[in-house]
């Protein structure tokens, strides 16, 4: 009977100590989890961050689509003005030398050339919209 008892003691010893290494392992086990939570909460911010720049660039590229579309109107403005001109010019008499055309007529109907950069800012509309990583099933931790 004494013999069981200090069986029983040495056994109750062992198991304490098992469960000492557990808690050990759980507790690195946590220190794991919350290193992973804020890696994640990092790559979020800097995901947030990239997702701004990529906006502000796409406003931008936008804004200089813009421009550029009105540039080409009022260039082919002052083309048909300068055209206009040019005819109004033709009817006098130029004293030795005669008025010749230099500008180019430009069509009354003509429009502007279609903006690359407003299709590249379509593209990249759209290319960045949403969540591209759900989108793409093929997508992987990098």
């Amino acid at each position: 009977s004494n013999e069981q008892v200090q069986n029983g003691v040495h056994l109750v010893g062992e198991t304490g100590k098992a469960l000492q290494t557990i808690v050990g392992e759980v507790q690195e086990i946590n220190r794991n989890v919350n290193a992973i939570v804020e890696s994640a909460q990092e790559q979020s911010s800097g995901l947030q961050q990239i997702n701004t720049a990529v906006n502000t660039m796409d406003q931008d590229t936008q804004k200089n689509a813009a421009m550029v579309e009105e540039q080409t109107a009022a260039s082919h403005g002052l083309a048909r003005d300068a055209a206009s001109l040019n005819a109004l010019l033709s009817q006098f008499k130029l004293s030795v030398q005669t008025y010749q055309s230099t500008v180019r007529a430009v069509k009354a109907n003509e429009t502007p050339a279609a903006s690359p950069a407003r299709a590249l800012g379509r593209k990249l509309a759209g290319a960045f919209s949403g969540n591209a990583a759900v989108k793409n099933e093929s997508w992987e931790e990098f």
